[in-house]
């Protein structure tokens, strides 16, 4: 994350591991002092690395930037 590489963070094997991404998130917020910048940012990049047809990747990053107020106003 500090040397700017693409991250995100999944969870692993949930049924052999009994983990969520619930708990993974928490894990990450309090052993590893994520922000809540850092979560948009790995779920930024998530969205930008699935497997999605591009079309539907690209609408998906949109709707992330608008659900996190990222998205510039068109006014000006």
């Amino acid at each position: 994350m500090k040397d700017g590489a693409n991250y995100s963070l999944n969870t692993d094997d949930p049924l052999i591991f009994g983990s969520t991404i619930d708990t993974d998130y928490r894990i990450a917020r309090d052993y590893m002092e994520f922000t809540e910048e850092e979560f948009k940012k790995l779920n930024i990049n998530a969205a930008k690395s699935c497997f999605l047809e591009e079309q539907d990747k690209n609408k998906l990053v949109r709707k992330l930037h608008e659900a996190y107020g990222m998205v510039k106003s068109k006014e000006f």
